[in-house]
């Protein structure tokens, strides 16, 4: 597959310190690729400086065969969603879209295909003669995006588009724009804080954290194998305890984990609340039920071990036999460890002798 977006050593440091340093990535044809971290880590940066909104002060950016890098943003064969919809107010929805054709001097007969086909892609054939005012949010939105792609951008390039809306409708929208880029096989850099978000729409997505990329990634990758501390924290809920490690080796619970080297005195256990299960009979923990959070079909049950507290998840039909103060034998189905920021692998798991039961 073509690659159709290459940034290569970008690097845009700004007087406070914070930006970007030495960022490279690829983008292939038709891919929806995601930067994903809190604010301030510069995705926004990256998404701006692919845009031309702001001058990169090192590295290359290129589209398909051509060197972008110098370009002014209306010369860049890009095109931009903004978190606010910027639509003229005093403008009809098929004179938002029809704007930059008309500035093109295209015929009438071509705009007003091109604005139907626009309308029809999102689903909102019928409001060509409203205004913006006449508009819902989420539907200004849609005009924003058909307005974007209006432009046949090589590269559509999406700044938190959906932030400003209620969580039915984000949900919704997001679930549109999958549908969109996948039936005009678009390609996409989008821009989200909302980790949901980025797991539900992408086929890649970089994790990035203080200027720099953490990990580029599958959404399932970066959700069940976190190369680093840091994205296992920020993706999705996790348990961690702090473990001391001795001759390479580690126990948590029942079980013994043999590690080929390392130089810390401890290590840091990340366990996924679904990756802990409360059974009957034998288990890796006992543990005591500290609290138990109905949140609709399923519960957050919170219980306490030797080696500290940890999260899990039930379904809510197995509730009925679970309360707080039981005692518990709870079962560990998977565990990831970290030496300081970076992941560390076992080479082998034993249990040990003595099992544990209720």
């Amino acid at each position: 597959m073509d690659i159709q977006l290459d940034v290569k050593n970008l690097t845009h440091v700004f007087k406070t310190g914070e930006g970007i340093r030495d960022i490279n990535f690829q983008i292939k044809q038709g891919e929806l690729l995601t930067l994903l971290g809190p604010s301030g880590c510069g995705k926004t940066t990256i998404l701006r400086s692919v845009g031309g909104f702001i001058q990169n002060q090192q590295g290359k950016i290129i589209v398909g065969q051509e060197d972008i890098t110098s370009l002014s943003p209306e010369k860049r064969p890009t095109a931009m969603v903004f978190q606010s919809y910027n639509l003229w107010p005093h403008m009809t929805v098929f004179d938002n879209l029809a704007f930059s054709m008309k500035l093109k001097k295209m015929s009438k007969d071509h705009i007003n295909e091109r604005v139907q086909w626009a309308l029809r892609l999102i689903r909102l054939e019928n409001t060509a003669k409203k205004y913006p005012s006449e508009l819902s949010g989420g539907q200004q939105q849609r005009i924003a995006l058909a307005r974007a792609l209006l432009l046949n951008p090589k590269v559509l390039l999406l700044d938190e588009p959906f932030s400003a809306l209620d969580a039915k409708l984000r949900y919704e929208l997001r679930e549109e724009l999958r549908e969109i880029q996948s039936k005009e096989n678009l390609t996409m850099l989008f821009v989200t804080h909302d980790q949901e978000e980025a797991l539900s729409i992408s086929d890649r997505i970089i994790v990035m954290n203080k200027g720099d990329i953490e990990q580029m990634d599958s959404p399932r990758s970066i959700y069940n194998e976190p190369n680093t501390l840091f994205v296992a924290k920020f993706i999705g809920k996790m348990n961690f305890i702090e473990i001391p490690i001795a001759d390479h080796k580690a126990s948590i619970g029942n079980n013994m984990y043999h590690f080929s080297h390392t130089n810390s005195s401890k290590l840091t256990a990340a366990i996924r609340p679904e990756d802990i299960t409360i059974q009957e009979g034998k288990g890796d923990w006992l543990a005591s039920i500290k609290k138990i959070m109905i949140l609709g079909h399923y519960a957050e049950v919170t219980l306490e071990t030797e080696d500290g507290i940890l999260k899990t998840f039930v379904e809510k039909r197995k509730l009925e036999s679970l309360h707080v103060h039981d005692q518990v034998s709870i079962l560990l189905q998977d565990v990831r460890f970290f030496e300081g920021n970076d992941w560390i692998k076992y080479i082998k798991k034993e249990e040990l002798p003595t099992c544990i039961t209720v």
